[in-house]
């Protein structure tokens, strides 16, 4: 089976899922986090419903009389020291995204 993928969007993912890695934030503490995803979505013209901060929900109406899909991505990281030696390690000391959330919202600002 062949899988094919827009190597422009596959690296635009990329490169928002890395940009989320160095810059993890705690269950609730997720400030920057919805702010840096809200100028994604606004970039990309989506409505933004209005919840109170740290959550963020982004709407893409469907067809009327449709069956309605909801997307869901967490957005925190862990207490946990991250080691290794990738350019893109966490840059907060003591938190990072080894959970795998970084990854997670990365696809869905994808889709």
């Amino acid at each position: 089976m062949r899988t094919v993928v827009d190597k422009e969007l596959a690296d635009w993912a990329v490169a928002h899922r890395r940009y989320l890695h160095e810059n993890p934030e705690l269950s609730g503490q997720e400030y920057e986090t919805c702010a840096y995803i809200r100028r994604c979505l606004e970039k990309l013209q989506i409505e933004i419903l209005d919840y109170p901060a740290p959550n963020l929900v982004g709407f893409l109406p469907g067809t009327e009389g449709q069956k309605t899909i909801a997307l869901r991505a967490d957005i925190d990281a862990l207490p946990i020291v991250e080691e290794g030696e990738k350019p893109y390690l966490s840059k907060v000391a003591g938190i990072a995204h080894v959970c795998g959330h970084d990854g997670h919202t990365a696809i869905l600002l994808a889709e």
